[in-house]
């Protein structure tokens, strides 16, 4: 005789296999999908997004003498206006390096640049005529020496004095006995204004 319980559970038996199966061939539906789905946009990742294609970039660094990085050096970026602008103005834009020494400028338009660097106890350095192109990237690199470096003077070598020969024709002239300074005595001086 067939119970109750052994139909349940046999009905139940048979719709969780079918539920399985379902549930089986749903994830394998999902996977074929999401490895089409990677398949087809593999190109487009594959390929370089440039989202400012008709703009550049210049990039760079900066050290000193000894080749340190040069952590808060202000970098002028100047260069050409957008189109329209009153062409007699150039854009300005102020970087400043980071603790590499590094510094970048995006988003420029194409043309001719100049760059002046400063920090303190540096000496400044410009660099004009940098070409930036669409889409490019120009590197620089710029080292700054110290204002309080050591300087070496030389003066050139000459036999002839600054001070000009007149002074040599003076005392040759003069008399051996007549001193060219006179020293008074304060002494002397203070009896003579009592006698008189």
């Amino acid at each position: 005789m067939i119970s109750a319980a052994w139909f349940a559970r046999s009905r139940t038996g048979r719709a969780e296999s079918w539920m399985d199966r379902n549930n089986w061939l749903s994830i394998r539906k999902q996977l074929i999908v999401a490895l089409a789905l990677v398949w087809l946009s593999a190109p487009a990742a594959a390929a370089p997004v440039n989202p400012e294609k008709g703009f550049g970039r210049l990039a760079g660094t900066v050290l000193d003498t000894e080749g340190n990085p040069l952590m808060g050096a202000t970098i002028l970026v100047m260069g050409p206006m957008a189109p329209g602008v009153n062409e007699a103005e150039s854009s300005v834009e102020r970087l400043v390096t980071n603790f590499r020494g590094e510094f970048s400028a995006g988003h420029l338009l194409p043309g001719w640049y100049s760059l002046r660097i400063s920090a303190p106890t540096r000496i400044p350095a410009l660099r004009p005529d940098i070409r930036v192109e669409p889409g490019g990237t120009v590197r620089e690199k710029f080292v700054l020496g110290d204002v309080f470096s050591s300087l070496r003077i030389q003066s050139p070598k000459t036999t002839s004095s600054s001070w000009g020969e007149d002074w040599k024709w003076i005392l040759r002239t003069s008399a051996s006995t007549r001193p060219i300074l006179r020293f008074q005595d304060d002494d002397l001086a203070t009896n003579k204004t009592k006698g008189d």
